[in-house]
């Protein structure tokens, strides 16, 4: 059987467009890396043109009330100094709303796009796991099979060896499945159609290319998401406006009126509420950050446990050959092995989906 050690260092993706192209490139493929992927995603994404239009809607609008606040040479009422002050600083944060919420679309496409990249892989490394099984299992068969011709093993073990073969046939065609019904997600998030000839490509190294994502410390971190984050741009902006709008109105009218009253219960809200969206973000990036941290040296750990459970399959590989232990301790042997590379391949899975989320906690673009 062929030993696979697991840690990713290289993915890529291999796609035959199933558009316009489609009729030109027959059996033509054409490789893209993980960043290409989440580009396609990106180019060919609704969400993200309608955040374009969106974007250059609110830049009219923010050049309109400019335009117009301009006009205003005299503000003896709230009112028209609300169209003074307030409404073009409105219409910017609003404009500035609309750039960020286009970062925040194509952040939520990328997680989704590398997500399901990740689930492919994830599938695609069970299969061989499945496929390294059945592989091994045969190869005893085999064995058992010349043994038994000469007398040296029992029916019994021979038997159970053909029932060992039909169910790791049976779980390599539910880990097909598996990855074939991964594939078709990754192609949806894509953009692509689900006809679409899909595979992924891959090779390993000793460790996960990730570590340096948690160099930086959890102050550092913090820091970063209360810069980032949209929820405490929109927070912020809102505080921004209702207090503009309470120093205008204090300006204007008693404190003992009606318009007075509500302007300043919006300014207490959005003080209350920004607090709130900075505690908020805080807690999700403490608990991201130490997560991730949590994973990177349990996949450490993982790898251990992944060369002890090879050495022991080898070492009662050979046993077997001489004679010094049975059919049954082999398998037993293997099926520890295999679970320990499916325990590593969720572990790596794991780490990836963390790492995505610690990123998407910053509101950080792609790291390539």
């Amino acid at each position: 059987m062929v030993k696979r050690i697991l840690a990713l260092a290289v993915v890529m993706l291999v796609v035959v467009p199933n558009l316009a192209l489609a009729s030109d490139l027959q059996d033509q493929m054409i490789n893209f890396t993980l960043e290409e992927t989440v580009n396609y995603a990106l180019e060919h994404s609704p969400e993200i043109m309608l955040a374009r239009i969106d974007k250059e809607k609110s830049s009219v609008l923010d050049k309109k009330a400019d335009s117009a606040a301009e006009k205003i040479l005299e503000y003896f009422t709230y009112d028209t100094a609300y169209l003074k002050y307030v409404k073009p600083l409105t219409t910017e944060i609003a404009y500035e709303s609309s750039k960020k919420n286009e970062i925040l679309k194509q952040n939520s496409i990328r997680y989704k796009v590398e997500k399901a990249f990740y689930d492919a892989i994830k599938a695609s490394e069970e299969v061989r796991v499945k496929e390294d099984a059945l592989e091994y299992m045969k190869e005893m068969q085999d064995t058992l099979k010349k043994k038994k011709e000469v007398g040296l093993a029992k029916n019994t073990d021979f038997t159970q060896a053909e029932i060992d073969v039909l169910e790791a046939e049976l779980q390599l065609k539910s880990a097909i499945n598996a990855k074939v019904y991964a594939l078709e997600i990754l192609k949806n998030v894509m953009g692509l159609s689900l006809e679409t000839p899909l595979a992924i490509e891959y090779s390993f190294s000793n460790l996960p290319p990730f570590p340096e994502i948690i160099d930086s410390t959890l102050d550092d971190a913090l820091e970063k998401a209360v810069q980032n984050r949209f929820e405490v741009f929109s927070a912020k902006s809102k505080l921004e406006i209702a207090r503009e709008s309470f120093e205008l109105i204090s300006c204007y009218l008693p404190s003992n009126t009606y318009d007075y009253r509500i302007i300043k219960s919006d300014y207490d809200s959005a003080l209350i509420e920004f607090d709130e969206a900075v505690a908020g973000i805080e807690l999700e990036v403490r608990y991201a950050y130490r997560k991730l941290d949590e994973l990177w040296k349990t996949l450490a750990l993982r790898k251990e446990a992944l060369k002890l459970a090879e050495d022991n399959l080898s070492i009662m590989n050979k046993r077997f050959e001489a004679g010094l232990a049975t059919s049954y301790d082999a398998v037993s042997a293997l099926r520890v092995l295999n679970e320990t590379r499916l325990r590593y391949i969720e572990d790596y899975h794991n780490y990836s989906i963390s790492r995505l989320r610690f990123e998407n906690a910053l509101s950080l673009g792609p790291a390539y």
